[in-house]
């Protein structure tokens, strides 16, 4: 990695650490480092996270490690740490067992106890973009960091099964902002990258809505060649469309206690989605099938009846288009996350 990119990640990746809130109508802090990593047949996703909101006016943010790895079966946890090691202004963080660390232009995960244990290293090899104070309903907002193509090497452990591995594909983000879990939002996101590691394409998009889905905030597209934005299409020049057959049946939830309360079954996402994109005389489309999703669940901070489910949902994804007069076409895996309340 050159030393420019490198200077761009760790100016723009930092841990922001918000100040403690001013008053009880605040709108609390929330933030999260989020890593996936795309094996052959399975998918990690690996989330540090902080929310201000459960602590004693936000002098300190609760703490969660959030782990899954879903393969022919389906492994999650979400575990507390009661005094997380970061500050504001460092990429590296320690949570318990686990952490994130930036050493010689690479990030570093690990999960060192429990029954998903792994040591990764992932090198960068995408450019890096911010978008600040996207609108989650009255005086909320999220920002978010994207780096969306990383190599990673290493290994993962789970319940005793070792996978050694080098130059997988990965992707990493970072979110950070004010709002309340159950909120007046829902989202759809995803990330694609091509099964065969020497294609130049990646893909991420993503569609804010309003609780009730009945209004969009906000959509996006983009696609990288090579590590580098080849085009954004945004809001209007994007549309999602979703099949009427549902995804098939919820492989895991944590946690369990929050599991308790919700019905076995959850029909609220689609087994496949369509996203479109069009600009002038460019356009892609992207066609992603859900294979198994599990769920994290979070307790609503505006309504105590009601839980927020983070659907995780494996996927495979179809890719073709025309852009600056060249031809786009690639397949691979594909994470799509749901949330919904």
């Amino acid at each position: 990695m050159n030393a420019t990119l490198a200077n761009v990640i760790e100016e723009a990746d930092y841990w922001r650490v918000s100040s403690p809130g001013t008053g009880p109508s605040q709108i609390p802090f929330k933030e999260w480092q989020h890593f996936v990593v795309f094996g052959p047949d399975w998918v990690l996703v690996f989330n540090l996270n902080l929310d201000a909101s459960h602590s004693s006016e936000q002098q300190c943010a609760k703490s969660r490690v959030i782990t899954i790895f879903s393969k022919s079966a389906w492994h999650g946890s979400v575990e507390q740490c009661p005094e997380p090691i970061l500050r504001r202004g460092s990429i590296n963080a320690q949570f318990g067992d686990a952490g994130m660390a930036w050493r010689d232009g690479c990030y570093e995960i690990w999960r060192t106890d429990g029954e998903i244990k792994f040591r990764i290293e992932m090198e960068v090899v995408s450019i890096p973009s911010l978008t600040h104070n996207i609108p989650l309903g009255s005086g909320s907002h999220l920002s978010w960091c994207l780096i969306p193509r990383l190599r990673a090497s290493g290994f993962v452990e789970v319940a005793g099964d070792k996978y050694e591995f080098t130059h997988l594909g990965a992707y990493h983000d970072h979110n950070w902002g004010r709002f309340h879990w159950g909120g007046n939002f829902s989202w759809e996101w995803g990330c694609a990258l091509p099964a065969d590691p020497d294609e130049p394409w990646t893909l991420v998009f993503a569609r804010m809505n309003s609780k009730d889905r009945n209004a969009v905030m906000a959509t996006s597209v983009f696609l990288l060649e090579r590590g580098k934005h080849f085009r954004y299409f945004r809001n209007a020049e994007v549309e999602f469309k979703s099949s009427v057959e549902k995804s098939r049946a919820i492989a895991g939830r944590v946690p369990l206690a929050a599991a308790l309360l919700l019905p076995d079954e959850d029909l609220d996402v689609p087994a496949h989605t369509s996203i479109e994109a069009r600009r002038g005389d460019d356009w892609l489309i992207a066609d992603v099938s859900t294979s198994s999703r599990g769920q994290v669940l979070v307790a609503s901070e505006l309504d105590y009846c009601k839980i927020v489910r983070l659907n995780e949902a494996s996927a495979n994804a179809k890719v073709h288009g025309r852009c600056g007069n060249r031809d786009v076409s690639f397949a691979g895996p594909s994470l799509l996350e749901v949330v919904r309340v």
